[in-house]
C-alpha cells in the first residue's frame, strides 16, 4: 500500500508512502476485508512497530527517545524538518489548529 504525495514520519511507514502491514502483503487472504485493513491500520498508528520498521531512523528514535519521537510526529504533523526531511501539514491537523485558534 502506498500513499500519493503526502509522507508521514512513522516507523513503519517508508518516506514513499509504503506500509508495513503483514495483511497487505504475504498474510494476506482473500477473506479479509477492509475492515481488518482498517483495524490493522488504526493499530498501526497507535502501535507502532519499532522491531518491523520501514523507516529504520523513526524506529531508532522510538526505541531510544520515545518523547523525541513524539515530539517529531508532533513536528511532522504541522509542517516542517525532521531530521534532512521535510513533511507537508497534514490538512486535519491544520484545521484543528486553526480551529482551536478560533476558541482561544
Amino acid at each position: 500500500m502506498q500513499n500519493q504525495g503526502m509522507i508521514v514520519y512513522h516507523p513503519n511507514i517508508d518516506l514513499e508512502g509504503n506500509v508495513c502491514l503483514n495483511i497487505l502483503r504475504e498474510d494476506w487472504k482473500p477473506v479479509l476485508n477492509i475492515n481488518t485493513v482498517i483495524y490493522g491500520l488504526f493499530h498501526l498508528f497507535t502501535e507502532p512497530n519499532s522491531e518491523d520498521p520501514l523507516n529504520h531512523e523513526a524506529a531508532q528514535v522510538l526505541k531510544d527517545n520515545p518523547k523525541l519521537f513524539e515530539t517529531n510526529v508532533r513536528r511532522a504533523m504541522i509542517g516542517g524538518y525532521v531530521g534532512q526531511t521535510f513533511f507537508l501539514a497534514m490538512y486535519l491537523t491544520k484545521a484543528l489548529l486553526q480551529a482551536k485558534k478560533i476558541r482561544t
